[in-house]
């Protein structure tokens, strides 16, 4: 990553039916200090190093050291208003 902007702990996403250990994506979030901005960055697991395949920009720069997780829909519980 470029000077300034540091990323957060990476978790993997593995594809629906997935057949190899990298089959999937890492997610992960960025804090760039100098631009004083943050996003969620998607890799793909067998290719980090082509860079993101996805980039959401956030509302608001978050804070160093937040954490990231991944759950199979099928394992959340939906909420109602």
């Amino acid at each position: 990553m470029p000077e300034g902007v540091f990323l957060s702990e990476t978790v993997m996403a593995p594809r629906d039916r997935s057949t190899a250990e990298d089959d999937g994506y890492l997610v992960t979030f960025s804090m760039d200090v100098a631009n004083d901005r943050s996003e969620c960055l998607v890799f793909d697991a067998a290719d980090p190093t082509a860079g993101p395949v996805a980039r959401i920009v956030l509302p608001e720069r978050i804070a160093s050291g937040t954490h990231s997780t991944w759950a199979p829909a099928a394992q959340l519980t939906p909420r109602h208003a």
